[in-house]
């Protein structure tokens, strides 16, 4: 996890594959948080159901208690 003035960075590595969660502290209109996620993945050789190309996906999340 790294903060930085106006984000959250949630930072996930293993031994090939890089995934990146980044939470902004700008609310949507439902007073939630914007989000986005990336998955960065490569593989030499195909893998049935598994890509190689990076993916990306925008959403929002909520602090709960």
């Amino acid at each position: 996890m790294r903060s930085s003035p106006g984000y959250l960075h949630f930072i996930q590595s293993f031994r090939g594959p890089l995934y990146t969660t980044t939470v902004f502290d700008s609310e949507t209109t439902g007073g939630k948080l914007k989000a986005v996620h990336s998955r960065h993945e490569h593989f030499s050789v195909p893998l049935p159901g598994a890509t190689s190309s990076p993916e990306q996906y925008y959403g929002e999340c909520e602090v709960t208690k």
